[in-house]
């Protein structure tokens, strides 16, 4: 069997077959359609295969998917943000201290400015799709 052939079998196990397209890369299998499908091995070759930024974009693609699911169920939008927050906050310090450790104010320090950073980036970019929509709108 040919190495494509072992790692689609590796995909599809376990799994109802979802018709997709995969090709060999530099070694690995990966997805090649827009909408990747959410099963662990592919989300393991996935990581091969495509960018940082587009891994940061689908995982926050996959938050911001789960948020608005609980938002359905009916939970308050506002214990949503926080239970998000918490959860972040949980394994930010299991990447920077791992399973057993904590961090140390000056690690809460680091982790508070990078979430600063993000923030203030997001605001950016809300505040230029706001001006551009006013702009549209106004012509």
């Amino acid at each position: 069997m040919s190495e494509q052939g072992r790692l689609e079998r590796v995909l599809h196990a376990g799994t109802r077959y979802l018709p997709h397209t995969y090709s060999i890369i530099a070694g690995n299998l990966c997805h090649l359609q827009a909408n990747p499908i959410t099963i662990r091995p592919f989300i393991y070759l996935r990581n091969l295969c495509v960018s940082n930024q587009e891994n940061h974009m689908y995982c926050t693609n996959k938050f911001i998917e789960l948020a608005n699911d609980l938002k359905k169920e009916g939970i308050d939008i506002v214990t949503v943000s926080g239970s998000l927050m918490t959860a972040s906050s949980i394994y930010a310090t299991y990447v920077a201290a791992g399973n057993s450790g904590a961090l140390e104010s000056s690690g809460v320090d680091k982790v508070v400015d990078v979430y600063r950073r993000t923030l203030e980036h997001h605001q950016v970019i809300k505040k230029a799709e706001v001006q551009k929509l006013a702009s549209v709108l106004s012509t």
